[in-house]
């Protein structure tokens, strides 16, 4: 019954945050990707990408195409103490095993990156490559 109950909550949270997300969400940019990769316990296929973020340090990458998508918190780390901006977009991603991880994006114009927070099973970039 417990879960039941929890099932239902989890649920309509789920149902109220998503819409709310896509209206206030805004499209950072885009790359095409030529390979699966991965974002937080998502596996996404090869094509056409748009990365948009929201409110809470929410981020959503999505297929173009296909409509994939994956939901994923973030954190802005400034690009240097002045906030110079970044010059070109750039999706930093690394190799885990045999698998490719997205785990920062560039976006030009902005004075942070976008470094995506994985769970446990996926390890963060060392400190140097942020």
């Amino acid at each position: 019954m417990k879960k039941n109950i929890l099932l239902i909550v989890m649920l309509s949270l789920f149902l109220s945050v998503v819409p709310a997300f896509s209206q206030s969400s805004e499209t950072k940019c885009t790359a095409k990707i030529l390979f699966d990769f991965v974002v937080g316990s998502t596996v996404l296929p090869a094509g056409d990408y748009a990365l948009r973020t929201a409110r809470m340090n929410c981020v959503v990458i999505q297929n173009k195409e296909a409509g994939a998508a994956a939901f994923i918190f973030s954190r802005d780390i400034l690009l240097s103490p002045t906030g110079s901006p970044a010059r070109k977009t750039k999706w930093v991603f690394a190799h885990d095993g045999n698998r490719h991880v997205l785990h920062q994006v560039m976006v030009e114009g902005d004075d942070h990156v976008i470094d995506l927070i994985h769970s446990t099973e996926i390890a963060e970039l060392p400190e140097t490559s942020k």
